[in-house]
């Protein structure tokens, strides 16, 4: 019996060894699109059946958080400095990640390294006739930088997904992907074009309710995104999540509980009627009609009096709904405000709510809606323009080119300016072209600004002698040599 089990164990064994390796060639090439894309066909159009639009409507054009944080992101975004880098040969992706993690850091040292790290591994592109500054200061005829930029922030923002158009002045150009001009597609109005599974990104297109679809080739489109868990038969995954969709239900409520608030300041409170109290009291209808008209002149009266009118018997009011207070409308305001606030990791200082208008703290929410809020936004850019534009000139001139954001261009780093300034005015054992180097400043050829001082009347340090270096006098004090 042990013999048969060994022998039907080495037969499944080899059986699982004989599947494993016919599965080997599928999996490298295309066993997770088969799966994951199997119900999609060539030249189907993958939809993402979330209704985009609304997030524009009701959310960017309708509601004033959700405007006022995407609008101080965009400004920020667009007002941020930029230059292209010649990489120096010998630099890894791992030394580029590196520099990546610093420039995102917060505090002193970090911002020092970020410095060192850049001046180690570019050399600043100046000439401003360089094919790849000429084309994001004008990107396109219709279009500046900032205003560029913009429309890339705010479409990301608003959808979860950026589109960048490329082309170019010739057939040549467009397969090299060498561009003259760079458009921001509309977000709200792009779908992914299929190849079928072996190829599910096979172009895309612009279909607006207004127009006739246009097509454009995926090696002219960029696309980036938000990450997207719907992995549906659809294929909704290929399209980036709307940062509005998991805040959608706050701001629908904002939206009803501002016009619930609107309603009731223009009636004066919540609604209700007048009517005779008493079972045997009846107004006729002249009457009903008259009192009314005598209420509506009461409340748009200016003067006291005019809010006082006589009645021919007793009334009373029947209250109809709740008032705001009841309802806790402006507390449930409040709280939505917040989700909304969090989800854009915007500080909520910037909504101008007197909770916020108590903070003092202005320049420490400054640094984190760069850092939180802005830069995060930023870095999906760059990484595009790296990926979309830098990157071809490296196959068709031979040259690593690399496209950063300056954060240090902001008024708000300026503090960790003044800090640097305070670090390094302590720190001895950095020399002066270091120090200068870490500011901004340009390097001074001398070679007295690469030695190092010593906080000793601040001379070269091979120029002290052991007793100076150490502090230790000459002569031995008179008590210690009585002693001795």
């Amino acid at each position: 019996m042990g013999l048969i089990t060994s022998w039907f164990a080495k037969d499944i064994q080899q059986a699982a060894r004989t599947q494993l390796a016919s599965m080997i060639p599928v999996m490298t090439s295309n066993l997770y699109n088969e799966n994951i894309f199997q119900w999609i066909g060539a030249g189907q159009i993958i939809f993402d059946w979330e209704d985009t639009e609304k997030f524009v409507k009701q959310g960017y054009q309708q509601n004033a958080d959700v405007y006022t944080c995407i609008d101080l992101i965009i400004k920020k975004g667009s007002e941020c400095a930029y230059s292209v880098y010649e990489v120096k040969p010998g630099v890894t992706k791992k030394d580029l990640k590196i520099y990546e993690n610093m420039c995102m850091a917060e505090g002193v040292q970090a911002r020092l390294k970020s410095i060192q790290l850049k001046n180690q591994l570019f050399d600043e592109v100046k000439d401003s006739n360089n094919p790849i500054l000429k084309l994001l200061a004008n990107p396109n005829p219709r279009q500046n930088y900032e205003e560029w930029i913009s429309d890339l922030l705010g479409f990301f923002l608003c959808n979860g997904n950026g589109y960048i158009l490329g082309n170019s002045d010739s057939e040549v150009n467009i397969g090299k992907k060498l561009w003259s001009q760079l458009y921001s597609m509309p977000s709200t109005f792009m779908q992914i074009v299929s190849g079928g599974y072996l190829q599910p990104i096979l172009g895309y297109k612009l279909a607006t309710t207004y127009a006739d679809p246009v097509a454009f080739p995926a090696d002219q489109i960029h696309h980036f995104k938000t990450f997207n868990p719907d992995f549906t038969l659809t294929g909704a995954n290929l399209y980036g999540q709307s940062p509005l969709k998991a805040i959608y239900r706050n701001i629908l409520k904002e939206n009803q509980g501002a016009d619930e608030l609107l309603k009731q300041m223009k009636n004066g409170g919540a609604m209700g009627f007048i009517s005779p109290e008493g079972n045997d009291s009846k107004l006729t209808a002249p009457q009903l009609a008259l009192l009314k008209e005598k209420i509506i002149e009461a409340k748009g009266g200016d003067e006291l009096m005019d809010r006082i009118f006589p009645s021919t018997g007793p009334l009373k009011w029947t209250q109809i709904g709740l008032p705001s207070t009841d309802l806790q409308l402006i507390e449930s305001l409040n709280l939505d405000t917040k989700k909304i606030y969090a989800a854009f990791h915007v500080p909520i200082t910037f909504s101008g709510s007197e909770e916020a208008s108590t903070d003092n703290n202005v320049s420490h929410h400054g640094k984190q809606l760069i850092y939180n809020a802005v830069m995060p936004n930023l870095r999906k850019i760059k990484d595009s323009i790296n990926t979309f534009v830098c990157n071809p000139y490296r196959k068709a001139f031979g040259k690593e080119y690399y496209f950063d954001f300056d954060i240090s261009s902001y008024q708000e780093m300026q503090t960790d300016q003044v800090e640097l300034t305070n670090w390094l005015e302590k720190s001895w054992w950095l020399q002066p072209n270091e120090k200068r180097e870490a500011q901004g400043y340009d390097l001074i050829n001398d070679e007295l600004m690469n030695k190092t001082y010593v906080p000793s009347n601040l001379v070269p340090i091979e120029d002290l002698s052991l007793d100076q270096a150490f502090n230790v006098p000459n002569q031995i004090p008179q008590n210690l040599a009585k002693t001795s």
